[in-house]
C-alpha cells in the first residue's frame, strides 16, 4: 500500500508525484472537503480519490491515490515464471551468436548482461528458489556433459607441441594472476576477493565451454543418446557428491565431478565419447541458464563499483600471460602460430581455438586446438582451486 501523502498550503498547490519501490503514490493538492468522489481509472487495480476544490478558504488539502504496481513483475515465488525467464535469456544468448555483435561478445556475456538488466529493472527477482537449484544441481550436472570428450590419451597423442604451448600458457596465466593480485588486490570485494581472482584464473586456463563441436552427427538415436548422457551425468554427480561427503572435503564437489568424468572418458573413450554430441547440446543450454542466474543475482550499482578493479585485474592478468607465453615460447623455439593457438585455447577455450585454426588455414591444428581446449577445462578448476586456497587466500 502506498504511503499517505499530505500537503499543507495556504492556497491551491500544483500536482506533485511521489514514487515508491513497490507502489506508486500520486498526490494532487486540493482544498479541504469531506466529499471525496471516486475518480474513474482504466486500470482496475488503481483507485483514485480526488477532492474537488471549493471556494471555502482553508489551509489544508489531502488527496491520495494508490496503485498496486508491484516489482519485480515475476515474483520470487513464481517458479514457472522464473524458469521461463531464465531459459528465454539463455536461448537469446545462444541466438545472439548468429549476429556479428553477439559473436564478438559471446553468448555467455549476453546471457549475463540480459539477466543483470532484467533483475535490475524489476522484471525478475534478485533472489529466487530457482537460482539455488541452478547453482546446486544444474551447474554440477553440466560439467560431465561438457567433458565427455576429455580422453587424456587422445589429447597427449594428438596435440604434440600445441599441448606444451598450452601448458606454458597455463603457467603464464598463473603468473599473471599472481602479479595482478599483488597490483590490484580488489579489496572492494571483501574477504572473498581471492575467489574472484581464482575464478578469473580458471577462465583463462580452461577458457569458455565447448559448444556444438560436433553437433551434426546425423545419428537417428539422438533421443536415446541424450537420455543416456543425462543419466550418466546424474550418476557422476551422485558419485562425486558422495565422495566429497565421505571425505568431508569442503567445496570439493565440482573438482570431484570433473575428476570422475575425465577418468571415465579416458578409460572408456568409445562409450563415453559416443555421448559427447548430446552432451554438447544439452550443456550449451544449461550453461547459458547458469550465466543468466549469475547476471540476475547481481546489482548494477555493485557492478559499477567493482567492475573497474576487475577489468584492470583481468587486463594485467592477460597482458602478463601473453608476455610470458610468447617470451618462453621464443626461448624454446616454438612456432609462433602454435603459441598463439595455445594462448587462444587458454583464454577462449576449444571453440575459439578451433575457430582460429580454421580461419587462419591451419587445418592440421583444428582438432588439436579442440583437444587442448577440452584439456584446459579439465584441469582449470583444480589449478585455480588449489592456487586460490594455498596462495591467494594467504596473501
Amino acid at each position: 500500500m502506498a504511503p499517505l501523502l499530505m500537503a499543507t498550503a495556504t492556497s491551491f498547490q500544483p500536482p506533485s508525484v511521489s514514487y515508491h519501490t513497490h507502489s506508486l503514490a500520486l498526490a494532487l493538492a486540493s482544498t479541504n472537503n469531506s466529499n471525496f468522489k471516486p475518480f474513474p481509472s482504466l486500470c482496475p487495480s488503481r483507485r483514485f480519490f480526488v477532492n474537488t476544490p471549493t471556494p471555502v478558504n482553508s489551509n489544508r488539502c489531502v488527496v491520495v491515490a494508490t496503485s498496486n504496481l508491484n516489482f519485480p513483475l515475476i515474483s520470487p515465488d513464481d517458479n514457472w515464471g522464473t524458469w521461463t525467464a531464465l531459459f528465454a535469456t539463455g536461448a537469446f544468448g545462444l541466438w545472439s551468436e548468429r549476429t556479428k555483435l553477439g559473436r564478438m561478445i559471446s553468448a555467455a556475456l549476453v546471457s549475463i548482461l540480459l539477466g543483470l538488466a532484467a533483475s535490475n529493472i524489476g522484471i525478475i527477482p534478485h533472489e529466487a528458489r530457482a537460482y539455488s537449484i541452478v547453482m546446486e544441481f544444474l551447474l554440477p550436472l553440466t560439467i560431465p556433459l561438457m567433458l565427455f570428450r576429455a580422453d587424456m590419451r587422445d589429447v597427449i597423442k594428438s596435440t604434440g607441441n600445441l599441448l606444451l604451448a598450452f601448458l606454458i600458457g597455463s603457467v603464464a596465466t598463473t603468473v599473471g594472476t599472481l602479479v595482478a593480485y599483488l597490483i590490484v588486490p580488489m579489496r572492494s570485494l571483501g574477504q572473498d576477493s581471492w575467489k574472484i581472482a581464482s575464478a578469473l584464473m580458471a577462465s583463462y586456463i580452461g577458457g569458455d565451454t565447448a559448444q556444438n563441436l560436433n553437433a551434426g552427427s546425423g545419428d537417428n538415436s539422438a533421443v536415446l543418446q541424450t537420455a543416456t548422457a543425462l543419466a550418466v551425468s546424474f550418476a557422476i554427480c551422485k558419485c562425486g557428491t558422495h565422495i566429497v561427503q565421505l571425505l568431508k572435503i569442503q567445496g570439493g564437489t565440482l573438482p570431484a565431478i570433473t575428476a570422475i568424468v575425465v577418468i571415465l572418458a579416458t578409460l572408456l573413450p568409445k562409450q563415453i565419447g559416443y555421448l559427447a554430441p548430446a552432451g554438447d547440446a544439452v550443456a550449451a543450454i544449461s550453461i547459458q541458464v547458469f550465466f543468466a542466474v549469475l547476471g540476475a543475482s547481481g546489482s548494477v550499482w555493485n557492478v559499477m563499483n567493482v567492475a573497474p578493479s576487475i577489468f584492470i585485474f583481468a587486463f594485467i592478468q592477460v597482458t602478463v600471460h601473453l608476455l610470458v607465453i610468447l617470451g618462453l615460447g621464443k626461448l624454446l623455439n616454438f612456432d609462433l602460430k602454435v603459441l598463439l593457438l595455445g594462448s587462444n585455447a587458454n583464454i577462449g577455450g576449444p571453440t575459439t581455438a578451433s575457430g582460429m585454426a580454421t580461419a587462419k588455414g591451419w587445418d592440421s591444428l583444428v582438432v588439436p586446438g579442440i583437444l587442448v581446449g577440452i584439456f584446459g577445462i579439465s584441469i582449470a578448476t583444480y589449478i585455480a582451486y588449489f592456487f586460490g586456497i594455498f596462495v591467494l587466500k594467504r596473501m
